[in-house]
């Protein structure tokens, strides 16, 4: 694969993943942020959120202040709210580290909260 190919290839990716994110993407972490709204969008898909399971949700689309889910049901409902883009971003990024960690170590024994 050529340096041509290599580019064209990651550009395709990188529309793919900012398909369903309606805020401005920036900076050098765009493709990263991008791509986590992606897997983020991609999970919730499949495993369903809340009330909602896969099957309620046609697709997940980010905006400044929100994560949002387009029903099947020709509706649309919050997944989850924010004040800024940037909280956003690092929240889904957090939650797609844990999905991560779970998958690969299995799911804690001891849950400690407050």
């Amino acid at each position: 694969m050529n340096t041509k190919e290599l580019h064209n290839m990651i550009d395709q990716e990188y529309k793919r993943n900012k398909q369903n994110v309606r805020c401005r993407l920036a900076g050098p972490s765009k493709e990263y942020n991008a791509h986590q709204c992606y897997i983020f969008g991609e999970n919730v898909k499949i495993s369903g959120w809340n009330r909602y399971t896969s099957d309620d949700i046609d697709y997940v689309y980010f905006d400044t202040h929100c994560v949002s889910a387009i029903l099947t049901s020709g509706g649309d409902t919050d997944l989850k709210r924010f004040d800024t883009a940037n909280e956003m971003f690092a929240w889904v990024a957090g939650f797609n580290e844990c999905l991560f960690q779970i998958e690969r170590e299995g799911t804690p024994h001891t849950i400690i909260t407050n």
